[in-house]
């Protein structure tokens, strides 16, 4: 499927509402219609020709970098259902580009050179491995989301909840 994107973008044919019927989900059609579908698809393929440059993904979901000459790079990230059905199609800009610290003394560098207060760290069956910034308590973000997580784990397990219940967490 997402070759057929690719393609389609890269048509020098307007994608019309009979190109598209068949290759999305219901579900997905619910929340896009295939009218709209088809006239945002024939917005990308204005600037034709995109070529992929770089692919990560598996036989049900994907991420593919687009390049035209024409436009500034995309980010299409697509799923599709067990049939092969189009599920899910996201247009973005590219993640930046990322080279992973090869050593701890690379990484010191990388969090010393940020404009925020970073604190990291790391340890390995119980031993410390890596410690960065002055280990002082601070705010959580999002992971905070793991303890509630968690908590749901746990109640699930022990039949107090299921996955499908809804909860207010206040």
């Amino acid at each position: 499927q997402a070759s057929w994107v690719v393609e389609s973008l890269s048509s020098e044919h307007a994608i019309e509402t009979v190109d598209v019927d068949g290759r999305f989900t219901e579900e997905m059609i619910a929340e896009v219609p295939l009218d709209q579908l088809a006239l945002v698809l024939d917005r990308f393929r204005e600037t034709r020709p995109w070529v992929p440059t770089a692919y990560d993904g598996d036989e049900t979901q994907a991420v593919v970098r687009l390049e035209s000459a024409k436009s500034t790079p995309l980010q299409m990230t697509i799923a599709v259902d067990d049939a092969g059905t189009i599920a899910g199609l996201f247009f973005g800009a590219p993640s930046p580009e990322h080279t992973p610290a090869a050593s701890f003394d690379e990484l010191t560098s990388a969090l010393g050179a940020v404009d925020y207060d970073a604190q990291l760290y790391v340890s390995e069956g119980g031993e410390t491995v890596y410690e960065f910034g002055n280990g002082s308590p601070g705010p959580i973000a999002s992971a905070f989301k793991l303890y509630v997580l968690g908590a749901v784990v746990d109640a699930v397990a022990a039949g107090e909840l299921a996955w499908d219940d809804e909860l207010v967490i206040d």
